[in-house]
């Protein structure tokens, strides 16, 4: 059997865009299958009700308390307590012939590898995100902040040094686990996030932007928390529209702990914004495909690489808006010429940009399909997470099961 262990996965309340219950189906061909997550909802902020469930694949809820924040000494806890019933549950799984774990949280990366080399099998680290690095945007307190997370930095220095196997979902976090502590992984592989086009094109089938209307449609999808900069799109599309005749609407797709900030703000800025809340992932498919363009718009600092919404807005064919500072994702849009970087919390820039954009429909359409072509190439899960089954089928066959 094939154990995937990942503490942030959908919530199996409605059909969702998961990494891993994706991988499990693919992994499913090579062996059973069980996955193994979180019985509390990191989104949602509350246990787990699931109303799917995976006919492909075993999946086991195992306990962790709940927290409110996302950054909190609770979060930090709940981790360590799942990590410590994970490690209860492992040690009475007597089948499992390799683990395909997730980090963070960095607790569990340190039991499965501890498991693993204890009972000799094979494991493969998935790199989702960077810890204790994504919190110091929070925290940017230079000195204080890096001796208050210095155990989790040496933490997860020990877990990259000692991972043989790592997927990860971008050539930043791959060069953050092996090239800078000068670690020769065995095996590695490189797999964005993405979307399934075939799916993500039957979801939005039938869907056509209706370019006879006198009004451009900016699309956001994504957490309303401290890492997005929805302000900066905010005032971008005032200043637009105080300085031409340009009818606009900010359509924002997701939930969060800052909604209502970020409502309040499009108020008091008179700009048509049209907050949704959180939709199934068709329906929020249906949405973007309608827009006219797409906005990225990270905080400084920010530890994210090539996170969802960008494969979703190239699966679109959306010309986008991006001030996210991640050089990979800088050089991605201007290869493919498939949209504007502009300077990381500059509002003159990307008013610039956006008012550019608006007042060249010829342009803007060809990005549009640049950014699908990247899609095609970079962000299809139908190539990308079948090159994550063979990665996982080498390692698996060379093993000593």
């Amino acid at each position: 059997m094939i154990a995937i262990i990942a503490q942030y996965t959908s919530d199996f309340q409605s059909e969702e865009n998961g990494r891993f219950t994706e991988i499990a189906k693919y992994l499913n061909k090579i062996d059973n299958v069980e996955l193994i997550t979180s019985s509390f909802s990191h989104s949602l902020k509350q246990k787990k009700v699931c109303k799917i469930q995976p006919t492909e694949y075993k999946l086991t809820l195992i306990d962790a308390p709940s927290y409110k924040k996302n950054i909190s000494l609770q979060r930090l806890r709940s981790c360590k307590i799942f990590a410590k019933n994970i490690k209860n549950y492992l040690n009475k799984s007597k089948d499992i012939k390799l683990i395909y774990c997730a980090v963070p949280s960095l607790d569990v990366g340190k039991v499965a590898i501890n498991f693993c080399r204890r009972k000799k099998i094979p494991m493969i680290l998935d790199i989702q995100d960077l810890w204790p690095d994504a919190f110091y945007m929070v925290f940017d307190l230079p000195i204080v902040s890096r001796v208050l997370f210095f155990p989790l930095k040496v933490m997860a220095d020990n877990i990259y040094r000692n991972a043989n196997n790592i997927v990860t979902v971008s050539n930043t976090y791959l060069d953050r686990a092996t090239r800078q502590l000068s670690h020769n992984v065995k095996n590695s592989l490189v797999a964005y996030l993405g979307t399934s086009l075939k799916n993500f094109d039957q979801f939005s089938d039938g869907i056509t932007k209706d370019n006879s209307k006198d009004i451009i449609t900016i699309a956001y999808i994504g957490t309303l928390s401290y890492s997005y900069d929805i302000n900066l799109v905010i005032h971008a599309i005032r200043n637009v529209q105080q300085n031409s005749n340009f009818k606009i609407k900010f359509l924002v797709m997701g939930d969060g702990p800052l909604k209502e900030r970020f409502y309040l703000e499009a108020q008091r800025c008179s700009i048509q914004a049209i907050f949704t809340g959180k939709l199934s992932y068709p329906e929020m498919v249906r949405q973007l495909v309608s827009a006219d363009i797409a906005v990225n718009p990270i905080v400084r600092k920010s530890a994210g690489s090539i996170i969802n919404k960008v494969g979703d807005y190239a699966a679109a064919g959306l010309p986008v808006i991006n001030s996210q500072e991640c050089m990979e994702y800088r050089e991605l849009v201007k290869e493919y010429e498939c949209g504007i970087n502009c300077e990381n919390g500059n509002i003159e820039d990307f008013t610039k940009a956006l008012f550019w954009l608006i007042s060249h429909p010829a342009e803007r359409e060809k990005m549009g399909i640049n950014a699908r072509k990247m899609a095609e190439k970079l962000f299809d899960r139908d190539q990308s997470y079948q090159e994550i089954q063979e990665f996982v089928r080498k390692i698996y066959e060379s093993s000593d099961n």
